[in-house]
């Protein structure tokens, strides 16, 4: 039941997983095998993380903490002619 509110999300390609992982196999097998296999903690951890994501309205939480994070990164990387206003970088 947990995943079933998510799986909506991952078949319709919203979740994204890289080509290649040292933890992708493992990650994947819990995932298909859920709610029968022997591990449930990441497909739990999964779930639970979608939820929060799809819950999260315009300029709350997520989407503050991305646009703080990426101005950090600007500011670190020393590209300051790039940085704008939150508003800027993403209107409503």
């Amino acid at each position: 039941m947990r995943m079933h509110s998510v799986t909506s999300t991952i078949a319709n390609g919203f979740v994204y997983l890289p080509d290649e992982a040292e933890w992708l196999v493992n990650y994947v097998h819990e995932l298909i095998t859920f709610p029968r296999g022997k591990h449930d903690d990441q497909a739990d951890a999964t779930s639970q993380g979608l939820d929060w994501v799809k819950t999260v309205t315009a300029r709350s939480g997520f989407e503050h903490w991305l646009v703080k994070e990426h101005r950090k990164r600007l500011v670190l990387e020393g590209r300051l002619d790039e940085l704008r206003k939150p508003d800027e970088v993403y209107p409503l």
